[in-house]
């Protein structure tokens, strides 16, 4: 979902949504792409993770039911770190003057 958005603001940014494309500079174009790095990297790694943490936490539940707080908290940490690359992508795109 994070990297739609990201993609999204994107091609909004470029004017493909509005129907009038604008003409970019390759360096336009490299901040754009070094922008949306965030996202796509951290993004990546973090559903790696999230998966794993995901497993250990139906594990934990299903062992000690009482402690399912435990594995909803391990989850948003996780999660943490894609919403932190979402946030660092949109704030690099709204920086780029085109």
């Amino acid at each position: 979902i994070y990297g739609f958005l990201a993609g999204f603001l994107t091609i909004q940014k470029i004017g493909l949504l509005a129907g009038n494309l604008v003409d970019l500079t390759p360096a336009q174009g490299w901040l754009i792409f070094v922008a949306c790095m965030p996202i796509t990297i951290v993004g990546f790694i973090s559903a790696l993770y999230q998966g794993r943490v995901a497993a250990a936490s139906i594990g934990i539940v299903s062992k000690r039911p009482e402690e399912v707080a435990k594995g909803i908290t391990f989850a948003a940490m996780v999660e943490t770190y894609a919403v932190l690359a979402l946030l660092a992508t949109i704030l690099m795109l709204f920086g780029i003057n085109i």
